[in-house]
This record gives C-alpha cells, sequence and structure tokens, in this order.
C-alpha cells in the first residue's frame, strides 16, 4: 500500500521506527486499546505465509501520527476471517475523516488477503464510534456482556460482508 493524500493526510503501513508515536497516541486515548510494546512490535513481523497476518495503519499529517488502526486476517481451514482490532484517532484530529479512511484502508487490506467479512467490537458506550463503524457499512449482530474491564462495560459486535472485487 503505497501514501496515498486524502482530504490533507497520508494513510500507509505502520514500521518498526513508527512504534513509539503509536504508543504514545494510544496511552493518551482512554478509549483504545492498551497493548504491551512487545505486542505491536510482534504484529509488524508477521509474514505472508503465517496463518495470522497483523497490520497497522497509520494517518498522517505532515509527517505528525494523527490516528492508526491495527486489523488482523486469520487463514485457518480455507477460511479467511478479519477483525478490525483498534482504531483511534488524537482528538485534535476527529470529525476529519481520518477515521474512515483508516477504516476504508483496513477493508482494502482485508479484501487483498481475500477476507469475506471484517468484524469489531467496540465499547456499547461508545457512540461516535458506533455510527463512525454504521457509516462504514458494518451492522450490529450480538452484545457481548462485561466484555470490556477498566471501566467495566458491554461490547457491541459488528460485522462489515467485503464485496470482492
Amino acid at each position: 500500500m503505497s501514501q496515498q493524500p486524502i482530504l490533507g493526510f497520508t494513510i500507509r503501513p505502520a514500521t518498526v521506527h513508527d512504534l513509539p508515536a503509536v504508543i504514545a497516541l494510544e496511552r493518551g486515548i482512554a478509549e483504545a486499546a492498551h497493548w504491551p510494546e512487545q505486542e505491536y512490535v510482534a504484529m509488524l513481523q508477521t509474514t505472508p505465509e503465517s496463518s495470522v497476518q497483523r497490520r497497522i495503519l497509520l494517518a498522517e499529517r505532515y509527517g505528525v501520527l494523527q490516528g492508526y488502526a491495527v486489523a488482523k486476517v486469520l487463514r485457518l481451514a480455507g477460511e479467511v476471517n478479519a477483525e478490525l482490532e483498534n482504531l483511534a484517532v488524537a482528538s485534535s484530529a476527529r470529525r476529519q475523516g481520518i477515521g474512515r479512511a483508516l477504516c476504508e484502508a483496513v477493508m482494502d487490506w482485508c479484501r487483498e488477503c481475500e477476507a469475506g467479512e471484517v468484524a469489531l467490537e467496540v465499547r456499547i458506550g461508545n457512540a461516535a464510534a458506533i455510527q463512525l463503524y454504521q457509516q462504514a457499512g458494518f451492522r450490529r449482530t450480538a452484545l457481548r456482556r462485561g466484555y470490556y474491564l477498566q471501566p467495566p462495560e458491554d461490547a457491541l459486535l459488528m460485522k462489515l460482508l467485503l464485496q470482492q472485487e
């Protein structure tokens, strides 16, 4: 995936050199999933031959990280399943199309990996994220009670069927 200017920002895959900025942004956003640095490093070490592939996509404006998305594709028994694991946008960069562009970049990568659908979980109280996902075409599929721990909250499960092009 090459850098493409979109509404004044670019979307590109992360490298190990980007991890300090990703982790700093993640730690500054309460609703983002918080993972250990080693988890991010492991994400960047997956290979196309792995049954589990992960990708971190970045949104930058003038070289400054504005948001990121983490996606996973799992190949098992002839099936390809995808998940949008995390999407976070800096509070100063919200409502500018960055979240939507990151969603679209994740969907494009999942299509390239031949996934038929993308799933995600979102805090039931995160109305802005739910609206973003619904506008991107995700549909509610289930509720997972008590999924989040800090603070305790239910998770809304959502899926998007991908059209293979």
